[in-house]
C-alpha cells in the first residue's frame, strides 16, 4: 500500500539480547521485502547503541546521530559512530546475521 512516506524509521527499545535477535531478523526480511525504500533501522538503549550502525549492512543505508550532545540513550557521536560504522563493514559477509549479532552484544 502506497503511504506517500518517503522513508521507512524503525526505532524500539533493546531490553534484552532477544530484542537485538528480533529486530536483526525483521530487518532482513523487511530489507529483502521493500529494497528501493529509504529506511533506517536502530535499537534504543545501551544495548541497542551498535545497531545504529549495523544498518547499512543490512539494507538500512540511513543512520542517525545528534548533531550535537547525545539526546536518546544509546545515541553515538560522529566520532564513535565512524568507528562503528568501520567495525560493521569489517564483518564476516558469509555469516553476516550471526557475525552482527554478536558484534552488537559485544558491549
Amino acid at each position: 500500500k502506497k503511504t506517500g512516506a518517503e522513508g521507512t524509521k524503525f526505532a524500539v527499545t533493546a531490553r534484552d539480547a532477544q530484542d537485538i535477535r528480533n529486530l536483526l531478523e525483521f530487518a532482513q526480511v523487511h530489507a529483502k521485502s521493500h529494497p528501493t525504500t529509504s529506511k533506517c533501522l536502530l535499537a534504543m538503549g545501551q544495548l541497542g547503541q551498535k545497531t545504529r550502525a549495523s544498518g547499512p549492512r543490512l539494507g538500512y543505508p540511513w543512520v542517525y546521530l545528534p548533531l550535537g550532545d547525545a539526546l536518546a540513550p544509546g545515541q553515538m557521536d560522529k566520532v564513535a559512530m565512524e568507528k562503528a560504522l568501520h567495525e560493521a563493514e569489517n564483518l564476516d559477509s558469509n555469516s553476516l546475521f550471526q557475525s552482527l549479532y554478536q558484534w552488537i552484544l559485544e558491549t
